[in-house]
């Protein structure tokens, strides 16, 4: 198995390990990294548009994805 790589300075290359593998985990930070960083963790919501591609993913059936975040996942969406 590959090592895990930090996506922005690695991101051609987790790129084509996406499309080589037959299956990929994303494990994703909620704060600062999906929506913008704010103060208040309880402010912090996706935008429309990142929450378009999110949902895409959670259903496709090549990526498992998980959230970090330090609040319940209900309020992750409004």
């Amino acid at each position: 198995m590959a090592q895990p790589l930090p996506l922005w300075p690695h991101l051609q290359v987790v790129l084509r390990r996406f499309i080589a593998s037959e299956r990929c985990a994303l494990l994703l930070d909620y704060d600062g990294t999906l929506p913008p960083l704010v103060t208040d963790p309880a402010t912090a919501y996706l935008s429309p548009a990142m929450r378009q591609i999110v949902t895409a993913l959670v259903h496709h059936p090549r990526y498992p994805v998980a959230m970090a975040h330090p609040l319940r996942r209900s309020r992750y969406y409004r």
